[in-house]
């Protein structure tokens, strides 16, 4: 999956999405966690909970698209409803600016 800097952004307070069109049918997802976020167990509850919010909103991951969620230092200190809030707010942000930068 190479999206690079050529994909659209939206941001939150924890949370980066990164989402560029595509040409396969199945919608990839990725995850960034950096060591800015802390040590490794602090890190690994980041991915976790991301996993866990790509599998609970599977239906919002239309194919067509790739995505990749970069996580920030605060992800870790965020409750999962608000991480949640988060990712669905950089999710559709981004998928909307990647869908628009295409009909312009």
């Amino acid at each position: 999956m190479k999206i690079g800097k050529s994909g659209a952004r939206a941001g939150s307070v924890s949370l980066i999405a990164v989402c560029k069109e595509q040409a396969a049918a199945v919608p990839e997802v990725g995850y960034v966690v950096s060591k800015k976020v802390g040590k490794a167990v602090q890190r690994n509850k980041v991915k976790r909970r991301l996993r866990s919010l790509v599998r609970e909103n599977e239906k919002e991951f239309t194919g067509g698209y790739s995505f990749v969620f970069i996580a920030k230092p605060m992800a870790y200190q965020r409750l999962y409803l608000a991480l949640k809030s988060d990712f669905l707010q950089c999710m559709r942000r981004s998928k909307w600016k990647a869908s628009n930068e295409l009909s312009e």
